[in-house]
């Protein structure tokens, strides 16, 4: 994929300096970044949903929390005050809805509008985004300088969900989490969730508070660690100092905390597992099977950890009304689930916490002077921006550290990038495309998670040892994105430019 010359001297002027696509955690942090340290340029933020949040928004499932402590899922700019760092969606949504008014958004957002597709033309070097309106269908373009990406990474249409043998004859309800309603009763119910990650770990002890009786199916366990979800470090602190610096030392302390875990689970897994499963071991009831349950057959940190604020998890299990079933599923029947092992589990609803489906920046169409392009032939620069693609920067956050940690650190290249083109007088930045010879591979190479490896294929690639290179470490990126920002692969150009250069074949 390479950078076409535009063919024109004239400026064509955008109706928007900067299309911000989303308005969940990725798109309102670059959003609020830039209305702060460039406060310049226009803006709109679109999003498909009716109300900002993103992934806070559109789940609903019970109990839906983060698994990353607020101290450094929220924006470094904003500090997270509220009580509970290990916090529920309902209070993230409200933190965001908090943002768009400190930082004077809402006169931005367009919600209810979808980017159906984005074309790149070289002669007028703006962007034409052709965005619906979700409700009537109308249809509008809108010309934008610069494009950012902060859909996030997965399909907000639907999950992913396998197949099973017979179910289309459960009499019950079967459905995604992602599809969960907030009007669905489950008092006095038979809930059986399909899945062992983060969802239904989170899912089981919500729906036995709600007086369900749950038992959480899994083909094969994962790692579960019990956090407090207050942040202990934070309370201490700020009977001390200030806030806003008991904020920032805590979120110092999170980050180098969680590093260090990784690096240790990376470097003595054995170690680490054992501790965990003497952990786990405690905090259940005596004669729990442990070693059949949850212990993962993969090290620590292979994939993400399961957190489990105030040992709620452990709590359900305890008191009877929740349990784990680690087997596969022959078939469904009308009144429930036959497994392989001859166990049957009768259930009202069955809930498939299998994951997600993930897709490449919102799966919108993007091409150059209509050219489509295919990001799997394409490489990340530094995992924010893209070979041979002119003013477009993306938000792809940590897969073992809060998501939000990179997109501060992007969000604030990009308003250094900004600055440094206003300051050049150029309209176009592009990455030049590495060597055609150099030695590609998927973009996350850390984590085994079944939705990440189902995605790698359609996402870009990246390059070992080079600019072009994916680490999720945030001292890392921290270092790289805080140091100079021309580094001799980014070409600027400007109008000027292309004129000189008409000028100069017209002569020859």
């Amino acid at each position: 994929m390479e950078f076409i010359p535009e063919s024109s001297a004239e400026t064509v002027e955008p109706d928007v300096d900067v299309l911000v696509i989303g308005a969940g955690p990725t798109g309102l942090g670059f959003a609020s970044r830039l209305k702060a340290e460039v406060p310049g340029k226009s803006m709109m933020i679109v999003d498909a949903h009716e109300d900002v949040g993103g992934t806070w928004h559109l789940f609903r499932y019970p109990g839906i929390r983060s698994d990353s402590d607020l101290i450094t899922y929220g924006y470094q700019y904003k500090p997270w005050m509220k009580e509970k760092a290990i916090a529920p969606g309902a209070e993230i949504k409200d933190y965001l809805r908090e943002t768009v008014e400190e930082f004077g958004l809402a006169g931005h957002l367009r919600l209810g509008t979808r980017v159906e597709g984005l074309d790149w033309s070289s002669t007028d070097t703006v962007w034409e985004a052709t965005l619906r309106d979700v409700l009537t269908g109308r249809v509008e373009l809108v010309r934008a300088r610069f494009v950012v990406s902060g859909s996030g990474y997965f399909d907000h249409e639907e999950g992913h969900r396998p197949r099973w043998e017979g179910e289309q004859s459960f009499a019950g309800t079967l459905l995604h989490a992602q599809a969960w309603t907030e009007d669905m009763e489950v008092e006095g119910r038979k809930v059986v969730v399909i899945g062992s990650g983060a969802t239904a770990v989170t899912m089981l002890p919500a729906l036995a508070e709600r007086g369900a009786t749950v038992t959480m199916l899994q083909r094969s366990p994962s790692y579960v660690v019990p956090l407090p979800s207050k942040d202990i470090v934070f309370d201490v602190l700020k009977r001390f100092v200030s806030k806003d610096k008991a904020f920032a030392a805590t979120r110092r302390v999170n980050i180098e905390r969680l590093r260090t875990l990784v690096r240790l689970s990376k470097r003595y897994p054995n170690v680490i597992r054992a501790g965990l499963r003497q952990v786990n071991k405690a905090f259940l009831p005596a004669g729990f099977d442990v070693d059949t349950h949850l212990n993962p057959v993969y090290n620590p940190w292979d994939e993400r950890m399961c957190i489990v604020p105030d040992g709620d998890f452990y709590r359900a299990i305890r008191a009877g009304n929740a349990t784990i079933a680690t087997d596969t599923i022959k078939t469904f029947t009308p009144e429930g689930i036959e497994l392989d092992s001859g166990q049957f589990l009768a259930a009202d609803i069955v809930v498939a916490a299998t994951g997600l489906k993930v897709l490449p920046f919102g799966g919108i169409a993007v091409a150059i002077d209509g050219k489509a392009i295919d990001w799997a032939d394409s490489v990340a620069y530094k995992a924010l921006m893209i070979s041979g693609l002119p003013n477009f920067l993306f938000g792809f956050g940590y897969t073992n550290n809060s998501w939000t940690l990179k997109i501060d650190l992007a969000s604030d290249f990009l308003a250094r990038l900004l600055r440094l083109m206003d300051e050049r007088g150029a309209d176009t930045v592009v990455p030049h495309t590495p060597a055609d010879d150099a030695d590609r591979s998927d973009m996350i190479l850390d984590l085994s998670s079944g939705y990440i490896r189902r995605a790698m294929d359609v996402f870009p690639r990246q390059v070992q040892d080079s600019p072009w290179s994916f680490q999720s470490d945030y001292a890392f990126d921290r270092d790289r994105l805080g140091a100079e920002i021309d580094d001799g692969t980014l070409e600027f150009r400007s109008s000027d430019d292309r004129s000189q250069q008409l000028k100069t074949e017209a002569a020859a």
